[in-house]
């Protein structure tokens, strides 16, 4: 169908009760109508500064309300969502702003001194939004009160509206992929939502009239609780398309993930659907779950979905043994691509780690581009056909590389390698990039870290290479232990050893206190590589 987010949310405004809430956030509630007029009030703010249709405006925000009501004004002003990484310094900053050329940029007042500074940086930013109640702390910024007021309008919407996730700035600088909107929604796979929530998940027709009457009369969920950044595709994504099924989206308030009020809150909100990403929030969750088990603060919940990391068996487990009427979905995805492979857990489907079952549109192709015999020992890199992306805003040579064409299909090229089970399930091996080679032998540092973290005492690893004069590269660990344990590394090592090849065991395990992760649980190997360096 033709489709565009933003025209869904004005028609579900329109169509749904008025006290239905569509974003939620400690106490304060915003109904459908309301986040339909403050996107207006948004749009004509864009409007009035002078910005063409198309422009690029950069969302600087934390999870709350203001991030995706400021998403829909730009789409009732025909113009273009980019995520800004809040962890970004001054020069970082400059750099995303300037090479995705941003025109006008709406930000947390916890950051108006970073915004003050880029100011005199000559970027070409016509507007400035602060996006909190009261005056803004910057006086060239328009207050929040000020950008969403006034009544609702309809939008300014085509079919061709794109929306631009910057990614990809752990392996290198961000990139912009370019989505159109109907391609993200097809990419999506919202028209049966998987198992996930079967019960809310009615068909969706194939025009957009007839989905809007779908979801008035069906008055569906469910409640979605990102505990991962909207700032990244996972969950930005994630909250778009289930807003335009009708949903609630509850963002927990405080500036860093604390798994205990995450817990409280997705429980007082009577979450249904809580968003993570892998290991990176399942272990403390898992933490703070036993030791608040009299709580049961996974009540409630219906499933539990990860995408963009490795989550292990282990803490499935023991996820399960606090709801064990859960469905954990694991979702193998990107930015370039949305969700390609899941991997689902019950209490009657033993949970796996790095198993997925491919959609319709996945294949794992060799060097040749040819599909990989089902069965074999071959590796090969995942590709999804369309609808895939229109490409890397301004870079049209990795455009080419990673949106290929081979007889007539445009495949996005992951950078997954996999092998493939005879019965069609692919064993997910890491990133081509994340590869270490120590004396000819091809070491993921997925698996490697999988095996460290289903290891009792370790809450959290990271494998990088190190130069070695004799194999060239030697694989080293980077670990956090489980409550300032101490470990024996000869002793972890024999036990890694039952579980890998002694090739893939690491050289030597360094543990520490500092931070291996983004926000989004992403895995920082950067950090994780100096870290190695330093121990010498």
């Amino acid at each position: 169908m033709a489709w565009n987010f933003g025209e869904a949310v004005e028609r579900l405004a329109a169509a749904l009760p008025e006290d239905k809430v569509a974003l939620a956030h400690g106490d304060r509630n915003i109904t459908y109508r309301e986040l339909d007029a403050h996107a207006s009030g948004i749009a004509r703010a864009l409007k009035k500064a002078g910005l063409d249709r198309g422009a690029h405006v950069g969302h600087y925000m934390r999870n709350s309300p203001a991030y995706l009501e400021t998403f829909y004004g730009c789409a009732k002003a025909g113009m273009v969502h980019v995520n800004v990484n809040y962890r970004y310094k001054a020069d970082e900053l400059k750099y995303l702003l300037d090479t995705l050329d941003m025109r006008a940029l709406v930000y947390d007042r916890e950051f108006a001194g970073e915004v003050a500074a880029l100011k005199d940086m000559g970027l070409d930013i016509g507007l400035f939004i602060e996006a909190e109640p009261g005056a803004p702390e910057n006086e060239f910024a328009m207050g929040w009160d000020e950008a969403i007021g006034g009544p609702a309008q309809a939008g300014d919407f085509s079919d061709d509206d794109v929306i631009i996730i910057a990614t990809g700035g752990t392996t290198g600088m961000p990139k912009g992929v370019m989505w159109r909107n109907e391609d993200m929604w097809s990419a999506m796979a919202v028209h049966d939502l998987r198992p996930t929530l079967a019960e809310l998940s009615p068909p969706v027709p194939d025009d957009m009239a007839g989905h809007i009457t779908n979801m008035t009369n069906y008055q569906v969920g469910p409640r979605y609780c990102p505990l991962n950044p909207l700032m990244h595709g996972a969950a930005f994504m994630t909250a778009i398309v289930l807003l335009a099924r009708g949903a609630t989206v509850i963002t927990v308030p405080g500036e860093r993930f604390d798994p205990l009020a995450s817990l409280r809150e997705a429980k007082r909100q009577k979450v249904e659907l809580l968003g993570i990403v892998g290991d990176a929030f399942a272990y403390p969750l898992v933490e703070a779950l036993d030791a608040h088990a009299d709580e049961k603060l996974l009540e409630g919940i219906g499933s539990m979905v990860s995408s963009g990391a490795i989550w292990s068996t282990r803490n499935k487990e023991r996820l399960l043994e606090h709801n064990p009427d859960m469905i954990l979905v694991d979702s193998l995805g990107s930015s370039e691509v949305g969700g390609f492979a899941m991997n689902m857990a019950t209490k009657d489907e033993k949970p796996q780690t790095a198993k997925f079952v491919i959609g319709p549109r996945t294949q794992v192709l060799d060097d040749d581009m040819q599909p990989i015999p089902p069965g074999s020992d071959e590796l090969g890199m995942l590709a999804v056909a369309g609808p895939v992306p229109l490409g890397y805003y301004g870079d049209p040579e990795k455009s080419a590389k990673t949106f290929p064409t081979v007889d007539g299909i445009r495949y996005v090229m992951t950078g997954d390698m996999c092998s493939v089970d005879a019965d069609g399930v692919i064993g997910f091996k890491g990133r081509g990039n994340a590869m270490i080679n120590t004396g000819g032998e091809k070491v993921f540092v997925e698996e490697v870290e999988e095996a460290l973290k289903s290891t009792p005492g370790i809450a959290d690893a990271l494998v990088v290479g190190l130069p070695h004069e004799r194999f060239g590269q030697q694989v080293v660990a980077v670990v956090h232990t489980a409550d300032g344990e101490t470990i024996d590394e000869d002793v972890l090592r024999s036990k890694l050893k039952t579980r890998i090849s002694d090739y893939k065991v690491p050289r030597r395990i360094i543990v520490t206190t500092e931070e291996l992760r983004a926000p989004n649980g992403k895995a920082n190997y950067p950090a994780a590589k100096r870290v190695a360096e330093a121990a010498g």
